[in-house]
């Protein structure tokens, strides 16, 4: 049996991306469609509780508080969640989400110029896909990209961009530790995360992210495979000998069944195999 780990990340840490774009559209102003607990959005020195179809400006700042989610739509169609105890401010014409604390989960349509999420002095960027961020207490810094042909970057303080694909995640660390990029089990991530579970709609850009899931799937069925069929020719080799050595019987056929694949807790995958020989 050959269990593979798949990494699984909760807590994200903190980036801004940048694309150069061509006529990107503003994102103007959001609207509130999904308000859960506390919530509150400001305009300078005024304070208010938000309410769904409430309209945040450009530069308003929103706050989760504990246990608290909401989830905004803009009007060039983009879809911004929040997870509890964040907040977040935008700038429309530049495309820049600030993300001063907490996560968030955003689908930006392809062709509207993609956004730029902005964690405390660490960037990055993308087109149209969807991606998660979060910012921690230490200014830490993650940056997922859940779906999306086009890729991202993470430009940490160093001014050294790092690329990403679909299924990749980046942290950039505020004690200067250097960029840590890793492969993230996709799909783990929507069965645990509040930005997916806790809300009463499925996201934008489902369908896409389920193909990356797939892929993802796909990709690790196949390597699985090779590896068990490495290692069941080593342990049949390995009772080839015994057979022949210790019952001096002669061997007439060895084979491995097709592997069996089930999850497991939602953040591993196991397979099961069988090695059969036939023997005078």
């Amino acid at each position: 049996m050959k269990t593979r780990f798949l990494t699984l990340i909760t807590g994200m840490l903190s980036a801004s991306l940048a694309f150069p774009v061509l006529a990107a559209k503003e994102l103007k102003s959001g609207e509130f469609t999904v308000v859960k607990n506390q919530v509150e959005h400001s305009l300078g020195s005024t304070k208010s509780l938000a309410k769904t179809k409430d309209q945040v400006e450009e530069k308003s700042v929103v706050d989760t508080g504990a246990a608290s989610l909401t989830e905004l739509g803009f009007d060039d169609s983009s879809v911004l969640r929040l997870g509890s105890n964040t907040q977040f401010s935008f700038q429309s014409k530049e495309r820049i989400i600030k993300l001063d604390k907490g996560s968030m989960l955003m689908n930006v349509p392809p062709g509207n110029g993609g956004i730029t999420v902005d964690g405390g002095g660490v960037t990055g960027a993308v087109s149209g896909t969807t991606v998660m961020a979060s910012r921690d207490d230490e200014g830490n810094f993650s940056f997922m990209i859940l779906e999306g042909e086009g890729g991202g970057k993470v430009i940490g303080k160093d001014g050294v961009p790092i690329f990403l694909v679909a299924g990749q995640m980046a942290t950039v660390h505020q004690d200067g530790k250097p960029t840590k990029v890793v492969e993230v089990h996709i799909d783990a991530v929507r069965d645990v995360s509040p930005l997916y579970q806790d809300f009463p709609t499925n996201f934008n850009g489902a369908e896409k992210v389920l193909n990356t899931t797939q892929i993802q799937s796909d990709e690790i069925k196949n390597q699985q495979k090779k590896y068990n069929e490495e290692l069941c020719g080593q342990k049949l080799n390995e009772m080839k000998q015994l057979v022949e050595s210790q019952l001096k019987r002669s061997i007439y056929k060895v084979e491995c069944s097709e592997p069996e694949f089930r999850r497991i807790d939602g953040q591993k995958m196991q397979f099961t195999s069988k090695a059969m020989i036939t023997f005078f």
